[in-house]
């Protein structure tokens, strides 16, 4: 039954894919599946290892779970928090510093385009999006 939330849960390692959420919806079938037999067992009143164990995976699930609605409030949060997370990734500091271009914090996402340009130096779409701050600016 908690075989489904490994995969997309992020309790021990890390997807390492942006904006994942379509990993989850697997793994939501899987919750359904856990919550059901989570009650079976409370039903039958027995306090087994078990069902404690699935209460606190349940437990951290939904924590995570409000933890990443709360960042998708704006793309500003839902990039930023992915930054943190995987600041190796060329899409998610490219993506930042989309925000902040679109924002008028021309500092801040030129310093974001050449982050994503450090870890990948080819990339054309983002030598674009610096030349049109250079001309804007």
């Amino acid at each position: 039954v908690i075989i489904p939330f490994v995969p997309a849960s992020n309790l021990f390692f890390k997807v390492g894919v942006t904006i994942g959420e379509r990993l989850l919806y697997p793994c939501t079938v899987g919750g359904v599946i856990a919550i059901a037999a989570l009650g079976q067992n409370l039903e039958k009143r027995r306090r087994s290892w078990p069902t404690r164990l699935g209460g606190v995976l349940l437990a951290i699930y939904v924590w995570r779970c409000g933890e990443r609605v709360w960042q998708w409030r704006s793309s500003e949060a839902l990039y930023m928090a992915d930054a943190l997370s995987w600041p190796n990734s060329v899409k998610t500091r490219h993506q930042l510093g989309t925000v902040f271009h679109q924002q008028g914090r021309y500092d801040e996402a030129l310093r974001e385009f050449n982050a994503s340009l450090m870890i990948l130096d080819d990339n054309a779409l983002t030598d674009h999006c610096i030349g049109q701050i250079y001309i804007e600016t």
